[in-house]
Order: C-alpha cells, then structure tokens, then sequence
C-alpha cells in the first residue's frame, strides 16, 4: 500500500515561506498591530451588544451608557481603519523597492521550499501522485464551501458595519450625546432585520476566511509535492541517459 499517510504527516508540519516570520522587527511589529487591531475591534463591538442587552434588560438610566458607548463606537471604528489600512504600508515599501525585495523574497521561498522538498525525496513518483491526488480532492472539498465573496476584508468591514447598527441601537452618532434609544430589539422589525443580518455576514466571512487559509495552505503543500515529483522525474531520466 502507498504510504500516502506517512506523506501527509511529513508535509502537515511545512510551512510556506512567509516574510513577517523572519528576522524584520517593522514587518513583525506591523502584522501585530494588524492582529491587536482586528481583535480591537472585535471586542468593542462584543462590549457594546452587551451593553445594549444590559441597558434592555435591567432598564437601567440612559446616562451612563452614553460616554461608554462612544467611546467603544470610537474605539471599534478606529481600529478597524488601522486593520484595513495596515497592510499598505509594507505594499508601499515593496514598491519603492520592489526589485531587491521581489529577489530577496525569492531565495528566501527557493531555500524554504528546497528544505521541504528534501523531506519528501525519501517516497517514490507513485506515492507523491497519489498524495497529490488526494490534496485536490480535499482543496475542492474546501473551495466548494466558501464563496469568493467573503474574506478578510469582508468579515472587517461586518464587525464596522455591526458597530455602527449597535450605536445605533443607542440612539445613532447624532443622539449619542443627549439620549440612548429603545434599545435593539425595540427599534423596529427592519432595522432588527439588518443588525441580524449583518450578524449573519459577519460569521459567515470569518468562517470563508478560515477556510480560504486552510485552502491556501493544501494549495502550498501540493506545490511542494508538485515540485518534488518533478526533480525525481529529472533524477531519473538523467539515470537512464
């Protein structure tokens, strides 16, 4: 029997070459700004629905919930902007140096990459085909269930998007200053509709956003199966010549 089982638990330890996991304090210090940021604003809307159920439930006085829940709005919105914005600044790096760090990038996956390949030459080209079998079936399992619509982006701009229907829910940025409104579930049929929804969007884009990553790492590993075929193909016609 193949020993496609034995490939598999070799390649689920590789890792693609990724720039921010090497020595570059700025691209380290930049990829944790991103991931605080998203987690930012995660949490303050995460605050601000359990301050809007609270203030429903216990009809509590308005007053005290309205400097926390622009703050929290502030806070939310802020650090989605920095979540959204953050990547452009190694973007605009790259392009003011493009040429010395697309080559840079090169070795660095070349060297990544041979460092994998090195650990599959062991199995013959009938076990890595039947690997690389087996990863299509499973990378079109997973692209079957998500939809490219949804992604990072997306699932960003839905906990925005719930942010804002959540201060709404207090009265909207116009009133946060004098009052605090009914509460979610008391501002209507549509607008609970919408909140709902956009709740709905927002599980959705973190789910296609796990799974897009999980594809994308079966797509690598396949690559470096790929790749490894294709030196024992050469290795094996320069042995016959």
């Amino acid at each position: 029997m193949y020993r496609v089982n034995q490939i598999i638990k070799t390649i689920s330890n590789m890792n693609s070459y990724a720039p921010y996991n090497q020595i570059n304090k700025k691209s380290n210090l930049l990829r944790k700004v991103q991931v605080y940021s998203f987690l930012t604003s995660l949490f303050s809307l995460i605050l601000m629905v359990i301050m809007a159920v609270i203030y429903k439930v216990f009809d509590l006085p308005k007053q005290p919930f309205i400097l926390p829940a622009f703050v929290l709005y502030a806070l939310n919105s802020i650090a989605g902007i920095i979540y959204l914005f953050t990547p452009i600044i190694p973007g605009v790096k790259f392009m003011l140096n493009f040429k010395k760090e697309i080559f840079n990038d090169l070795i660095c996956e070349i060297d990544n990459d041979e460092q994998n390949i090195e650990k599959l030459m062991p199995y013959s080209l009938t076990e890595l085909n039947y690997s690389i079998d087996w990863l299509n079936i499973k990378i079109q399992r997973v692209k079957s269930r998500i939809n490219d619509f949804f992604g990072e982006k997306t699932a960003v701009l839905s906990i925005i998007g719930l942010a804002y229907s959540a201060v709404q829910g207090f009265g909207g940025l116009d009133k946060l200053g004098d009052t605090i409104s009914k509460g979610l579930f008391n501002s209507g049929t549509t607008n609970t509709l919408i909140v709902f929804g956009l709740a709905f969007l927002l599980g959705l884009s973190l789910g296609a956003l796990a799974l897009k990553n999980v594809a994308n790492h079966l797509q690598y590993l396949k690559e470096v199966l790929e790749l490894t075929k294709k030196i024992k193909e050469k290795d094996a016609s320069a042995e016959r010549e």
